[in-house]
């Protein structure tokens, strides 16, 4: 007859002959030596392996991988990720950190723009105090002309020649600041457009492409005012060894007069493309409210030149027939006397005419100055 006992090490099963109780039994599943105990005795439980007083040290378990963003970095804000790959993660993060260098960018370009808009200005205010110079200069020549005549009439021969030559020094002079002035003007005006070409690049903007067409129109300007000088010089070098008959000298004026007016036309085309630049100026600096007045002063200019045009040559016609009217008259009197009125008729033109022309450039400077105070508001609005 056998019995049922249970291994107390796993706990299966064993059916043990009567005659093996209380005798050493293996079993059969996990090789376990135990007594087989009698009835109504317990199982030994399973010896236990021997082990020392040292606790082992448990086996550090492998953290799970972090996500890039959760991704640890050094004290010294380095990640310990691969370079290669850090780099590449920099040069994305830079993309946020272009954003400083741009508006920099942008407030450096408008700084140009103001500095350019300023040069223009100046020189402008430099051609007018050249211009007034030589208007006073011209005036007190003809007044020591004048007085020279007079003395001339007294008999008084060293007063007149003294006052001549003061005269002639004095329009020397004058011619040489008018030129001076124009010059100055010249350059100040072609840097200034140079400067206006740094513009800002911004979207649907034509501030950039008008501000190189008037550079480029006023270069071609300066080139075609230098070939004039060139070939005027020539004229008046080869008209000293030449005979006019020959036509050397009279080809020399014919281009000097063809180079004027290509380059008359440039300085007209760059101060209509720059009114238009400054037109997009005033659009993108936020000051719309003067993007009128370029416009406007583009409409006088044209009016003060069309209607400058035609009094002059109302006037030239109406000299002309009174002129004509004397000469049919037959009284040398009479013809003095219309000359006379036909010249202080066109002087009083001419005077009027060049106020006119002078307020035109003041209100030209002061929306130049309106403009230039805008773009340095759009500068510190970035």
């Amino acid at each position: 007859m056998s019995l049922s006992i249970s291994c107390p090490a796993c706990q299966r099963t064993l059916r043990v002959p009567e005659t093996l109780l209380g005798q050493p039994v293996k079993c059969p599943g996990c090789s376990n030596r135990f007594t087989a105990p009698d009835q109504g005795e317990e199982p030994a439980p399973p010896p236990r392996q021997a082990s020392s007083n040292v606790r082992a040290t448990p086996r550090p378990k492998t953290p799970p991988p972090k996500s890039e963003s959760e991704e640890p970095r050094r004290r010294d804000g380095y990640s310990d990720r691969p370079r290669s790959r850090r780099d590449r993660d920099d040069d994305y993060d830079d993309e946020d950190n272009r954003r400083e260098p741009s508006t920099r960018g942008v407030k450096d370009a408008w700084n140009r723009v103001r500095i350019g808009i300023h040069l223009v200005m100046i020189g402008i205010w430099v051609w007018l105090g050249g211009t007034i110079l030589a208007s006073l200069g011209f005036l007190i020549a003809l007044i020591f002309f004048g007085t020279a005549v007079f003395s001339m009439t007294k008999s008084s021969s060293n007063s007149a020649v003294a006052s001549s030559a003061f005269a002639f020094i004095l329009m020397i002079l004058s011619v040489g600041a008018y030129y001076l002035g124009v010059l100055v003007e010249l350059i100040l005006r072609l840097v200034g457009y140079g400067m206006c070409m740094g513009a800002p690049s911004l979207r649907d903007s034509g501030m950039k492409p008008l501000a190189i067409t008037a550079f480029s129109l006023s270069a071609v300007q300066v080139l075609f005012s230098c070939a004039n000088v060139f070939v005027g010089g020539v004229a008046g070098f080869a008209g000293s060894f030449y005979n006019r008959s020959r036509g050397l000298p009279a080809s020399y004026d014919a281009a000097s007069t063809g180079i004027s007016g290509i380059s008359g036309l440039c300085a007209i085309g760059s101060f209509v493309v720059f009114l238009f630049f400054l037109r997009s100026v005033c659009n993108n600096a936020r000051a719309r409210e003067l993007a009128n007045k370029p416009i406007a002063m583009l409409i006088a200019s044209v009016c003060f030149w069309v209607i400058s045009v035609l009094l002059l040559v109302a006037v030239f016609c109406a000299g002309l027939g009174m002129v004509g009217s004397a000469f049919q008259s037959q009284s040398a009197q009479n013809l003095v006397a219309q000359m006379g009125a036909w010249a202080i008729i066109l002087g009083l033109l001419f005077v009027v005419v060049c106020l006119v022309y002078l307020g035109l450039q003041v209100w030209y400077i002061s929306i130049l100055q309106k403009i230039r105070d805008a773009v340095a508001s759009q500068r510190r609005r970035l």
